[in-house]
């Protein structure tokens, strides 16, 4: 548990240069990787839950990011985060407790948030509307 958190705080607490630097390629080398580690230490349906919750954290560190290619960055891995619970591809999260952590983490009212709202943040904002709408959220 202590080496879980140390990596979780080690990316979610890094400077802003290296986040400015973080791809899609090292997000998912990253996950494959921590989940490859965690397998010893944590029995299956606890370790996605705790890769998939990393994955959601790393996505709003992005999007919380005042570089805007990270910001569109974090609303594509949202996306693709519905995309996973619509397919049943997630095995800790369904499509209500990717609901609740979405408006838990305040992410629906800071895609149009006025001081930090972008054109190209709300064009990629589609499918989460949709998702929300279709499940009457």
């Amino acid at each position: 548990p202590a080496f879980k958190d140390a990596v979780i705080s080690a990316v979610l607490e890094a400077p802003a240069g290296v986040v400015r630097g973080i791809t899609r390629a090292n997000i998912e080398s990253t996950l494959q990787n921590f989940s490859i580690t965690l397998r010893r230490m944590f029995p299956i349906l606890a370790r996605c839950q705790i890769v998939e919750t990393f994955h959601l954290k790393i996505a709003k560190l992005c999007f919380e990011s005042s570089f805007l290619e990270r910001r569109v960055q974090g609303v594509k891995t949202f996306r693709d985060l519905i995309n996973n619970v619509r397919f049943n591809q997630l095995k800790s999260f369904n499509t209500l407790n990717l609901i609740h952590w979405l408006q838990e983490n305040s992410i629906i009212l800071n895609l149009f948030d006025p001081d930090t709202c972008h054109f190209e943040i709300v064009k990629r904002t589609i499918e989460i509307i949709r998702f929300l709408l279709q499940e009457n959220r």
